[in-house]
């Protein structure tokens, strides 16, 4: 008579090493703070560099956390698109638009454009800063944007 019994422990010994490998892939998901809500990953930013940060903390700090500067501009700001409570650049060209829409306005006069990182999920997933500052140069407006490129 054959003895089963090896060939069960083996396969539940795979079982339980996939079902842990899932776990501890999930687990490592979650805790990136950028794979969490726009709302959450904007507290984490807010924590790091609080409104009233000046420019200049921000340029130093985004650059003690690794974070890359996608575009700065030192004489604009940005246009807000306040129903989906996001911001964009903008051109000259577009100002009148802006001007006659209700749901969109221009804030800040410099702006920062940073990315915070990437994860995948499971498709390539970017996290983005959007930065506003007033004329004195402190950051008076932040919004989180994530491109998430599809198949």
């Amino acid at each position: 008579m054959k003895d089963n019994n090896g060939k069960f422990k083996t396969f539940g010994t795979v079982i339980l090493v996939i079902v842990l490998l899932l776990m501890l892939l999930v687990g490592i998901h979650f805790l990136n703070p950028l794979t969490h809500s726009n709302n959450s990953v904007k507290k984490y930013v807010l924590r790091t560099i609080p409104i009233g940060t000046t420019y200049d903390e921000v340029l130093k700090i985004t650059e003690k956390k690794g974070w890359e500067i996608e575009y700065e501009n030192e004489n604009r700001g940005l246009m807000v698109i306040v129903s989906e409570d996001r911001a964009i650049y903008y051109d000259d060209y577009e100002l009148d638009a802006i001007n006659e829409n209700p749901n969109l306005r221009i804030s800040g006069s410099k702006s920062l454009q940073v990315l915070l990182g990437e994860y995948y999920n499971p498709f390539p997933a970017a996290v983005y800063a959007w930065m506003v500052f007033d004329d004195q140069g402190k950051m008076t407006e932040l919004f989180i944007s994530r491109d998430i490129d599809g198949i």
